[in-house]
């Protein structure tokens, strides 16, 4: 008994590669956006494959998905099964559109039930509509509600064996295909309640199809089992028994693990890292068995001279060409590698190589280096040996094609080569005829030289005609030279692609953007470089040696690869210290999906640009925040002149345009944010709290010209001045200068020429103890003191930034401080705050007018000392008696002129109140001559409503 152990391979769905790229990175919004590949009249879709090589059969495959209660029992088993064969369904190179390949679905735990008839897959549209119905089958609850069943159900492989074979020879009998290999894929913890475990049905399916001449082929895929228990040996024995042909240690024919992890354990979750690694493992494994019938072959190169096209091997020498030929003609899975005689030899060919148009083809020209620990190029074993050199070569000839590499196919390397001089691409991924499989593809550690389109090129199939694939997909691009090529790296083969907001758009390689580069900063003989990417994403940084400067724009002209980093797994950025000085002071990166376990998501951005031909404004906050957050003192009513700035008060941001053209600031303004701007607030305008100025002082001036360039970058300086608006008017129309609450945030906002408004956040604090105010905001005492007959009248102002204003105190004295009356008297803030209409907004200043009764023949020289409080503080100020000649306004003129006031009731002397309260319990109301509001002899407002003086 044996297993094939087939955890680590490399082979992703294009599906499933981004949905594991989500779970590090957001969530991708897609949309169809196709590029038009670059092509010349002289290329044309060359016969393949040529008569008498490997030709791929027609297979149908039956996926026969355990649903027992023992998978019920293994956490996200069922639905990693699912997302497996959906992983499958949705990658054309696991499942071809040409009609190659019919699929049947089947469900079984003690029964089986056929999901998906046998379905041929012709069209894009084929594949994702059998997709759509698979994903139908997901479970959203804990064991699929299996577990709610008193008797979990069974696992009857028997069953599940025939219910596969009668779906296809009933489809088969409707839309016959002669010779079409069968295959059952079972997926299964391996443990079957059936005594032969369907070793019976699958010797029944085995018999029929040789009766038809039909290869046959049944494989297990063991699922939920940990690596080396004792569990998976006793399932391991069970499945041995039932797959076909034997032995059961390779395909055809073999029981293959997907080791368990957390995924798979109760209570686990849909969804992260181990559930994705399961999912694209199945996907993998599903196209290994799909290739199974190809058989591999080792190739190596024995001479530099070019050969004729379709020409064999003679005098025991084989030639490049003969060697990719060869490898076409087999089907694939050829690993070409360079004999020592070759390597630091020149390949000229005469005519275009041939294109790689079988899958899983390797051309290695440095085939005993460890890719895997070559992190620099200048290491001895990662140095490509072997040159291409196209200077000569007859494009209209052969193949007809412009590329020192083309690929047609999926999942081929190239890899230590050096081309250099070809008419159009280095290497090249496109899709020349309709049939072409393409995706999935790397180009590693090469030198590519003097190629005048790009170094590397991914193209999408022509979109006015229907293709096997909608796009070129899953390409890494990684650690090659590059140089004299009108763009390095190109997806769509339109020059420099700028990056789309949030990544949502379509393409080759999926357009992914390319990484930002925030700021490069020389240390001595070395730099430091950070950026921004999507989170997890693989970062591969290079220097720019050499540039090329045109009347619009500067171009790279050439890069070497210096450095991988890992962008952060939250935020996306990223830092890279001590890289070595590059020659033009300039470095660039590119970003490639997220490695998520042993697999790789393989799509690569371009290049970080240097430039456009447009000015391009980079912001940055002092100590790299996302925020300039202020911590205030105590609010004041007005900013006392040749105050020194407290420190804390003050923040930086630098502008530095990071374009080629000079930068236009053409102004800015700082506006409040915050859920009360628009329906609280409706003059949003902060400038009376922030200012904006040049750090020597000098005024700022717009428009403001900024040069390319980190050394021309501007710095601002940020002040925030707490200053205690002037009493608010109503809250229907406040403005932002009219509130000043604890804790609010703002914003400036940039004006830039041809690029809209940029922002800094800005936060701000401000003490919470209650405060006396002048009502215009001056410096004088806060409070007055007016007198009619035996009533005297106190107003004052209040601003307390969270409104949490207790309660008031007044006390009375006469010209020599003897006090006056038979006590205190003290009045409810909190009440009349709360009933105050409109209400107040947190950080809203308001005036109170408190009307003092039996007072009786008031003296002159009164005085009265009024302390509020908020339970944190306490603030007190005093004010004399006026002349009755000099009145204040009345209170009727004041409420008119003001809305932000409160009317206290008429107060007692703090005796006279209590005596009151003793006689009656009932509600007793008082009358204002202004006008009939009620109160209650404690103070509290009975009716909300102020009825009119008739």
């Amino acid at each position: 008994m044996a297993t094939l152990y087939l955890s680590s391979l490399s082979i992703l769905s294009a599906s499933v590669l981004r949905r594991m790229c989500k779970v590090l990175a957001s969530v991708f919004v897609m949309e169809l956006a196709m590029a038009a590949p670059v092509s010349s009249a002289d290329q044309t879709c060359p016969p393949n494959p040529k008569p008498g090589c490997f030709t791929q059969a027609s297979r149908d495959i039956a996926f026969l998905i355990d649903r027992s209660g023992s998978i019920a029992h293994r956490g996200q088993t069922y639905n990693i099964e699912i997302e497996g064969v959906i992983g499958a369904l949705r990658d054309a190179t696991v499942i071809p559109r040409n009609g190659s390949v019919a699929v049947v679905v089947v469900l079984f735990n003690e029964t089986a039930t056929l999901a998906v008839p046998l379905t041929q897959i012709d069209s894009e549209a084929d594949a994702q509509k059998v997709a759509e119905a698979v994903a139908a089958l997901k479970c959203n609850d804990p064991g699929c509600q299996l577990l709610t069943r008193p008797t979990l159900p069974g696992t009857n492989y028997t069953m599940a064996i025939k219910v596969a074979g009668r779906a296809i020879s009933q489809g088969r009998s409707l839309n016959p295909k002669p010779g079409a290999h069968r295959v059952l894929l079972m997926s299964s913890d391996g443990q079957p309640d059936d005594p032969d475990f369907g070793a019976g049905a699958v010797e029944a399916e085995r018999h029929a199809a040789a009766i038809l001449q039909i290869p046959f082929e049944m494989d297990v895929i063991l699922m939920g089992l940990a690596r080396n228990s004792q569990e998976l040996v006793d399932s391991q024995a069970r499945t041995d028994m039932i797959v076909t042909p034997k032995p059961a240690t390779d395909l055809p024919g073999a029981t293959l693990l997907i080791e368990a992890g957390p995924a798979n354990q109760t209570g686990a979750s849909a969804g992260g890292v181990d559930f994705f690694r399961q999912a694209s493992e199945f996907a993998a494994l599903t196209r290994t068995i799909m290739r199974s019938d190809v058989q591999a072959i080792s190739l190596v190169v024995t001479t530099n001279l070019d050969s004729d096209p379709d020409t064999p091997p003679a005098n025991g020498l084989l030639s490049l060409r003969q060697a990719i030929e060869r490898g076409n003609c087999n089907g694939g899975k050829a690993t070409i590698t360079f004999d020592e005689s070759v390597k630091n030899k020149t390949i000229s060919p005469r005519t275009p190589l041939p294109a790689l148009t079988a899958p899983d083809m390797t051309i290695d020209g440095i085939d005993k280096c460890d890719i895997q620990k070559c992190d620099k190029c200048d290491e001895p074993t990662c140095v490509p040996s072997v040159t291409i050199d196209g200077s000569h070569i007859d494009v209209s000839a052969g193949e007809a094609h412009r590329d020192g590499i083309l690929i047609r196919s999926n999942h081929d390397v190239v890899r230590g080569l050096k081309i250099v001089s070809f008419k159009r691409a280095g290497v090249a991924v496109a899709p020349l005829c309709l049939s072409d499989n393409v995706g999935g593809n790397r180009i590693e550690l090469n030198v590519l030289t003097n190629n005048p389109t790009a170094g590397v090129l991914i193209l999408d199939p022509d979109s006015s005609q229907e293709s096997i694939v909608a796009h070129n997909v899953g390409n890494a691009i990684s650690r090659n030279a590059i140089s004299g090529s009108a763009t390095p790296i190109d997806l769509g083969g339109d020059g420099p692609t700028p990056n789309d907001p949030d990544d949502t758009d379509e393409g080759p390689n999926t357009l992914l953007n390319f990484p930002i580069i925030d700021s490069t900063t020389p240390t001595g003989d070395t730099a430091t470089l950070k950026g921004r990417a999507a989170a997890g994403q693989v970062i591969e940084i290079f220097r720019i040696s050499r540039t090329e400067t045109g009347s619009a724009e500067r171009l790279i002209e050439a890069v070497e690869f210096i450095k991988t980093i890992t962008a952060d797994l939250i935020d996306g950025t990223f830092s890279a210290a001590e890289l070595p000085v590059s020659p033009t002071g300039r470095y660039t990166a590119t970003a490639a999906d997220p490695l998520v376990s042993d697999f790789q998501c393989r799509n690569t951005s371009e290049l970080t640009p240097i430039c456009t031909a447009l000015a391009q404004a980079r912001i940055t906050l002092e100590d790299d925040q996302s925020v300039l957050d202020f911590v205030s003192a105590l609010a004041r009513s007005k900013p006392k002149k040749k105050r020194a700035p407290v420190e804390t008060l003050v923040r930086t941001f630098t502008i530095a345009n990071v374009g080629c053209e000079t930068l236009k600031v053409r102004g800015l303004s700082i506006q409040r944010t915050g859920s009360a701007v628009g329906s609280r607030i409706i003059d949003a305008d902060d400038s009376r709290f922030f200012s904006v100025a040049n750090p020597d002082g000098a005024t700022l001036v717009f428009p403001m010209m900024i040069p390319p360039g980190d050394q021309k970058a501007r710095t601002f300086s940020v002040r925030f001045h707490p200053v205690i608006p002037p009493v608010a008017s109503g809250t229907s129309g406040l403005a932002a200068s009219q509130v000043l609450p604890s804790r609010f945030t703002s914003v400036i906002k940039i004006r830039l020429d041809g690029e809209g408004d940029q922002t800094v956040p800005l936060s701000a604090s401000v003490g919470t103890a209650v405060q006396l105010i002048n009502s215009n905001g001056g410096e004088s005492e806060p409070l007055t003191l007016t007198r009619s007959g035996d009533k005297v009248t106190v107003t004052y102002s209040v601003y307390d930034s969270d409104l949490s204003v207790d309660k008031v105190e007044y006390e009375f004295r006469d010209a020599r401080g003897n006090p006056v009356s038979a006590g205190s008297i003290e009045g409810d803030l909190r009440t009349a705050i709360k009933n105050h209409q409109p209400p107040l907004v947190t950080g809203q200043s308001f005036t109170v007018i408190q009307d003092i009764l039996a007072l009786k023949n008031p003296p002159d020289g009164l005085e009265v000392k009024v302390t509020v409080s908020d339970g944190e503080a306490q603030a007190t100020a005093s004010a004399k008696l006026v002349s009755q000649s000099n009145q204040a306004l009345s209170a009727q003129s004041l409420r008119e002129r003001r809305s932000a006031v409160l009317i206290l009731p008429p107060a007692h002397p703090l005796a006279v109140a209590k005596k009151s309260l003793l006689k009656s319990k009932a509600t007793r109301l008082k009358k204002r001559p202004a006008g009939l509001e009620y109160w209650s002899a404690s103070g509290a407002p009975l009716r909300h409503a102020r009825r009119e003086q008739r």
